[in-house]
């Protein structure tokens, strides 16, 4: 049904909505509106809202009313994303909690934004705190902006798992400069998996200034492949 939510238009789109609105499982019932969400408006609109805060589980709730939000007059837009950014905040996983926020980070502005950074900061899995920072720094302002992505940098380098570390890192890299970069960097080089090491040097160095970018894609080029 979600794949066919495109082409649907007037009696059909109801149909599909209705359709959705009996799917027991919770989770496909939130994708299912999700994928409806762009084609809706009016009635149909109000009563996929409607059916999103019908569901209970957190994670889907939050997903139905991030996809809702954008099709919905401006007031009701940011009521829909504080239920959203509600629901977030009350998911038990961490991991699940990070993807959703994270998800909901490029339609959040504000006050709204703010509670998002504070829900960020008490993630205590330091990839899953890194990774949603790093999606909301882009949106702060700059002076938090700075502060957000050393945050990410500190719990991406307290990472154990070298490739999840590395991971991090190298999704970091393009929003770093100045000591961030050159922390970056060094925490590049403290890696003992060459591979590893490798992929963050490669995504560190178009950030770097010449000498040390030069240096950087030669330390790279020099790993041999594990």
């Amino acid at each position: 049904l979600a794949e066919l939510a495109p082409p649907l238009s007037g009696g059909l789109l109801r149909e599909a909505l209705e359709v959705a609105r009996e799917i027991l499982y919770e989770g496909k019932r939130a994708r299912v509106l999700a994928a409806l969400a762009p084609q809706l408006s009016g009635d149909l609109l109000r009563e996929a809202l409607e059916a999103a805060r019908e569901i209970r589980d957190e994670r889907a709730r939050a997903r139905a009313l991030a996809a809702l939000a954008p099709q919905l007059p401006e007031d009701q837009r940011a009521q829909a994303l504080r239920e959203a950014l509600e629901a977030a905040r009350e998911i038990r996983d961490e991991w699940a909690r990070a993807w959703v926020l994270a998800a909901l980070a490029p339609q959040l502005s504000g006050g709204l934004l703010q509670e998002a950074l504070e829900a960020a900061r008490e993630i205590q899995d330091e990839s899953a705190r890194a990774e949603v920072l790093a999606e909301l720094a882009p949106r702060l302002p700059e002076d938090q902006r700075a502060q957000a992505l050393r945050e990410a940098l500190e719990a991406a380098r307290k990472i154990r798992y070298e490739p999840a570390r590395a991971e991090v890192l190298a999704e970091l890299a393009p929003r770093l400069s100045g000591d961030l970069l050159r922390e970056a960097l060094e925490a590049a080089r403290e890696i003992q998996g060459e591979s590893a090491r490798a992929r963050v040097l490669a995504e560190l160095a178009p950030q770097l200034s010449g000498g040390q970018q030069r240096e950087a894609l030669e330390q790279a080029r020099q790993i041999p492949h594990e």
